[in-house]
């Protein structure tokens, strides 16, 4: 039964964060930004810590996919519970953008979702895993760090989601 508990807290603590956090994006945008970054970053950190709080002593509270998968890879869960808690974690997520879908039937700011820049989405899971391959596994490789940018500044790549590896556009 615990398994259960912890299985359904995982779905729970993932779906308000997906709720609440997409949520303010959406309401964000409904409002003409009335709520900022600041507070669409509360809303995010607020209910993190109440989920936390929440289900923590149930069942981790890793409420996202990657921690659980990095918990596996540690050898910290086996392979059971790391797969039934992704797949809650899923199920939560999916869930609460079917309820803000249906609470707001016209999507505003793409339900939170961040937009690929103009790329399409296969082309954003390349680029990705390029980035990956070239950046994600290491952080001695030099062109990972620092690059100088047209303006003459030095800049440091990983400030920008690590994409500065590689060019976006060079896979259009």
């Amino acid at each position: 039964m615990k398994q259960y508990q912890a299985y359904a807290a995982e779905f729970i603590a993932t779906f308000a964060l997906i709720f609440f956090g997409a949520g303010a994006v959406v309401m964000n945008t409904i409002t003409n930004g009335a709520l900022g970054l600041l507070g669409i970053a509360f809303a995010h950190g607020m209910v993190l810590m109440c989920m936390i709080y929440a289900t923590g002593h149930i069942s981790g509270a890793h409420i996202n996919p990657a921690v659980t998968v990095a918990m596996w890879i540690a050898r910290k869960i086996d392979s059971k519970k790391a797969t039934f808690y992704v797949i809650s974690q899923l199920l939560g997520a999916s869930v609460a953008g079917f309820f803000l879908l249906m609470l707001f039937p016209t999507a505003p700011a793409h339900l939170g979702a961040p937009d690929l820049a103009g790329i399409g989405f296969l082309q954003g899971i390349l680029l990705e895993a390029v980035r990956y391959e070239k950046c994600g596994r290491t952080n001695h490789r030099p062109e990972c760090h620092e690059r100088v940018l047209p303006h003459g500044k030095p800049h440091n790549n990983r400030q920008e989601y690590g994409y500065d590896c590689i060019e976006p556009h060079a896979l259009l």
